[in-house]
């Protein structure tokens, strides 16, 4: 039994927030990444979204990046997610974001990322910044079009 008085811990930042509730003991918190979010990154073959930010304590158990609307732009597109610069590959590897929708990363342990082993606690005292970090070749990522997915993380916090 939850108690009453639980409130989601994880707090987004540039992402909207599209799911943070506690299921038997681990909460899941889901974002949505745009193709304006991407676009906004501008001139540039690198940049950097903010998903969320993880509070002191918390334990990240799982997390999958799903590709819902493939991107276009005349390279090659990939998003990692993490918390540790500059490649941000802590949850989710460097992942296609062109690809098909519905394609899901951090299904298999290929996919996943350096530190999700499901017991990654960033800090006990300091919050954490989760990071979308994407690469293209070839043209900038101001020239994406139609870009648009969700980056999944299950949780714990543990108790203070």
């Amino acid at each position: 039994m939850l108690p009453h008085d639980y409130v989601p811990a994880l707090t987004p930042v540039t992402m909207t927030a599209i799911f943070n509730q506690r299921l038997r003991g681990v909460a899941w918190a889901g974002f949505r990444y745009t193709n304006a979010m991407i676009v906004a990154l501008g001139a540039s073959l690198t940049g950097d979204i903010t998903v969320c930010t993880l509070p002191a304590r918390t334990v990240i158990l799982n997390s999958y990046l799903v590709v819902e609307s493939a991107a276009t732009n005349g390279g090659t597109l990939t998003m990692a997610v993490g918390r540790t610069a500059a490649a941000y590959v802590d949850y989710i590897g460097a992942s296609d974001i062109k690809a098909v929708a519905n394609t899901v990363y951090g299904d298999t342990a290929g996919e996943r990322g350096a530190n999700l082993t499901g017991y990654d606690m960033p800090s006990y005292t300091a919050t954490t910044a989760v990071v979308a970090h994407c690469i293209s070749t070839v043209v900038n990522l101001s020239t994406t079009t139609t870009a648009q997915g969700m980056v999944w993380i299950a949780y714990t916090v543990l108790p203070s």
